[in-house]
């Protein structure tokens, strides 16, 4: 009623406007109300694909379980007890490169193992075993060799030192094989750990990586690849079949870019023991990284030293130590040989030594007195503080955690994204989609994941890996609107 008063007075008093003119103004809002009712009322409904809801992998799922969470989703990817699992993906080499290291590193000084020569262990192994037989008195020249074998296999003092010799040859063989296996696993693993020649930090780089090594992607030829493997408007298709980058996914890579970066910061209060090794714990993801590099420098050393140790890789055993051999142990010694072309050998040394001197950034973690400083760190360098976490009921007498643990979580805000999405008034956006799940992926979950299972862990004294945590969409209808 006030408004038709005001709109009145507007027209006759002020303007002095006709009549007709005031009544369109009052019905036009009116009537294109009711033919809006009218149309939702004889709307057909509006069918939509139906597909899986997509998987999103949290810390405590392992690292190639969050990268994935980077992905596109695809029908392929499945959730497996919060473990994403993609079968298009690449990440298997990687682990079988690191298990094949993981038998010939030497974890005090992060080295591999000097091979001796096997010729001369061979030949040792002979002379041995002439010793141990004129000793045992079986070296007349009426025995064949099974009657000179079961001599010296009766004389138990004989075969003590015979069997130590066997076993070092037998050692350093089956040495060197691994060593020959592992090289070949570093060169057919090389190029898909390095596919870019280029330098860029930037989100697309780091996608297009990411949709080759964990994704199942495949590298375009194109060297414009910038703008041929992420189509975004233009709707073209991918050359290889390479997945493209939404910008949601190059929102979500915010986060890991600033764990990356050079001056990144994780904050926590208060510094005291107890709290210090709960951090620890939640943080030894991130001290591992280092180790690659280490990893990639012992590679390149390894490549390099495989042509300078090519004497001590050839096998040559007599052959009546040979027969016994086979005879009394039932095996043949074997030798692999690599199958690393030299010309290759040089490129393959070079992307190793490139990766060992590049510089892998890892977050700063700093401890505070209580959380006020804290708060005026973070104020003052809003930039580079990735989160902070603050524990209640902890003083510096405390010795252990209490049974219920109380912490606080501070987060700047441009990891919390916000959730007008889902509170849209006029629902906007139906139906299944996982570019909007952000707030609840890459908000304060992922933290509360990982520092809760490190709170078990502390308390318990044992690593909590399963299950791991995820987050999946419900299944949607195949439809928006039904009437």
């Amino acid at each position: 009623m006030h408004q038709l008063v005001a709109i009145t007075r507007k027209n006759f008093i002020i303007k002095k406007r006709r009549w007709f003119l005031t009544l369109m103004e009052v019905l036009l809002p009116s009537v294109l109300v009711a033919l809006f009712v009218f149309l939702k009322l004889f709307q057909g409904p509006l069918f939509i694909p139906s597909r899986n809801g997509a998987v999103r992998g949290l810390p405590s799922a392992g690292l190639f379980s969050v990268l994935a969470s980077y992905c596109p989703s695809n029908q392929e990817q499945k959730n497996v007890d919060g473990f994403i699992v993609d079968p298009r993906s690449r990440q298997y080499q990687i682990l079988e490169l690191l298990n094949a290291f993981s038998y010939l590193l030497d974890n005090d000084n992060m080295t591999l193992a000097k091979s001796k020569n096997l010729s001369h262990l061979a030949y040792s192994f002979e002379d041995t075993l002439k010793k141990e037989a004129e000793m045992a008195g079986c070296s007349g020249s009426a025995l064949n060799l099974s009657e000179w074998t079961d001599c010296i296999v009766n004389s138990n003092s004989s075969m003590e030192r015979i069997n130590a010799s066997f076993l070092e040859l037998q050692q350093h063989t089956e040495q060197l094989n691994l060593r020959t296996e592992l090289l070949t696993k570093v060169s057919s693993i090389s190029e898909t750990l390095m596919p870019l020649n280029d330098h860029r930090n930037d989100s697309l780089s780091l996608i297009r990586f990411l949709s080759y090594l964990i994704c199942g992607g495949e590298l375009p030829d194109d060297p414009t690849w910038k703008d041929a493997a992420f189509p975004r408007k233009t709707g073209t298709a991918c050359p290889g079949g390479c997945t493209s980058a939404s910008n949601n996914h190059e929102s979500r890579l915010g986060i890991l870019e600033a764990m990356l970066q050079e001056n990144g910061k994780i904050l926590y209060a208060p510094n005291v023991e107890v709290v210090r090794e709960v951090i620890s714990k939640a943080t030894e993801s991130l001290a591992s990284l280092s180790k690659l590099k280490e990893l990639a420098v012992i590679v390149s050393r390894t490549l390099s030293e495989s042509d300078e140790d090519s004497e001590n890789r050839k096998l040559v055993i007599p052959p009546r130590s040979l027969l016994f051999i086979k005879q009394y142990y039932g095996e043949a010694l074997t030798l692999k040989t690599s199958n690393i072309p030299p010309e290759n050998r040089s490129i393959i040394v070079e992307k190793w030594l490139s990766l060992g001197r590049s510089n892998l950034p890892l977050p700063e973690i700093i401890g505070f007195d209580n959380e006020s400083a804290l708060e005026r760190f973070a104020l003052e360098n809003p930039t580079v503080v990735i989160a902070g976490i603050v524990f209640e009921d902890v003083s510096r007498e405390t010795t252990a955690l209490n049974r219920v643990v109380k912490y606080k979580i501070r987060q700047i805000p441009a990891f919390t994204p916000t959730t007008m999405g889902a509170r849209d008034v006029f629902a906007s956006f139906n139906g299944p989609r996982d570019w909007d799940d952000s707030y609840y992926s890459y908000g304060f979950l992922w933290i509360q994941d990982i520092i809760e299972r490190s709170i078990i862990s502390v308390m318990t004294g044992m690593s909590v890996v399963e299950p791991g945590a995820g987050m999946q969409e419900m299944d949607y209808a195949c439809f928006k609107y039904d009437r």
